[in-house]
């Protein structure tokens, strides 16, 4: 459970999260990385280099350079990553006759509220361990690309089977948040989240292994099937995208435009052999991806994704003639056991809990 200490004044506050810093540095290296890159990128290029009497950098170091340094940031927030979810205090208080309570569950029994709960804190679980499995498969990308970068790759071969593989898990990692976060998955074998889990990935990490049969061929051979994979990326990635835009998570509508553009960037797979283009979509891509991880950091650290799984799943459970009654998600929290976290960076100015007039 979050703990706050009380100060002379009656007031909380928070104990200093030294992880901070290191979260701010990494956005920090980030959003300057992808400049300088970028401009690196055109001054390298053909068209402007020839134009420029100076000697220019060496391609082939820049992008090593370039890939090792995501890869290095990527495997930092995976350690972020790992630390789970927010602890609650025991499910008793289900059992109290108060306003809230009363409010939170109208008309249902003991049992029926604490399998309520329970279905609230397995399918933010699932939700995590989605959210972790999507990190270390990005991590697997990036190595993959830092031991042979795509403009290196001529012929089919096993790093680029790799790549192409762990793009693909990639989308179904976010194929499965998606799942998680828009219908009902727990209990997990009533509703088969197991069963939903294999059919998602096996298909796509086949996908992504169907490059085996051209191996030794030129890579070019594959440039329809990367386009295909590209395009898959970016609609999942866009399914996951609109489930932030809940009026539930509250998220920025700025974060939100932004990610929408990363979610267009992935189509550029299949030109990923080109050195300028390498270098400004993956250094674009990391800043969107260290903003999407604070972003959904905030979001199951305060409790937000606690409140979104409780109040989404009654308006799913809900038949057309029912009166939904909405707790503000402070109340929830309060409910929960959970103070009211400030140690979470957040995207833009905070704001109100109270979600937005748009439905789920």
């Amino acid at each position: 459970m979050v703990t706050a200490n009380i100060t002379n004044n009656g007031g909380f506050k928070q104990p200093k999260d030294r992880t901070d810093l290191i979260l701010r540095i990494l956005r920090l290296s980030a959003a300057l990385n992808a400049p300088i890159t970028v401009m690196l990128a055109v001054y390298n290029s053909p068209s402007v280099r020839d134009k420029i009497p100076i000697k220019p950098l060496s391609m082939p170091l820049v992008i090593d350079v370039e890939v090792w340094f995501q890869t290095f940031t990527i495997l930092c927030l995976i350690g972020f990553v790992l630390r789970s979810l927010p602890n609650t205090r025991p499910d008793e208080w289900v059992e109290d006759d108060t306003p809230l309570v009363n409010r939170m569950f109208a008309g249902i029994a003991i049992d029926e509220r604490k399998a309520r709960l329970r279905n609230v804190w397995d399918s933010s679980r699932q939700f995590w361990l989605c959210w972790v499995g999507l990190w270390f498969v990005w991590f697997g990308l990036y190595f993959n690309w830092a031991l042979h970068p795509p403009t290196q790759i001529k012929v089919v071969n096993a790093y680029s089977i790799l790549a192409d593989l762990f793009n693909m898990l990639t989308a179904g990692a976010f194929f499965l948040c998606y799942l998680v976060l828009s219908r009902r998955t727990t209990p997990s074998q009533q509703f088969e989240f197991p069963q939903m889990t294999f059919f998602t990935l096996v298909p796509v990490g086949l996908l992504g292994l169907s490059a085996v049969f051209f191996v030794g061929k030129p890579l070019s051979t594959l440039e329809p099937l990367h386009w295909f994979e590209g395009l898959l990326s970016a609609i999942v990635l866009a399914l996951f995208i609109g489930r932030l835009e809940s009026g539930f998570l509250n998220s920025n509508p700025y974060l939100i435009a932004a990610l929408y553009a990363y979610a267009a960037i992935q189509v550029s797979y299949g030109s990923l052999q080109k050195e300028w283009l390498l270098l400004v979509v993956t250094s674009l891509a990391l800043v969107l991806k260290v903003l999407l991880f604070q972003e959904m950091r905030r979001l199951m650290h305060s409790g937000t994704l606690f409140w979104y799984m409780f109040e989404f799943r009654k308006m799913l459970e809900a038949t057309p003639d029912d009166d939904i009654a909405i707790v503000s998600k402070n109340h929830f929290l309060d409910a929960i056991g959970m103070t009211h976290p400030t140690n979470i960076i957040p995207f833009g100015r905070p704001r109100g809990s109270q979600p937005r007039r748009s439905q789920g």
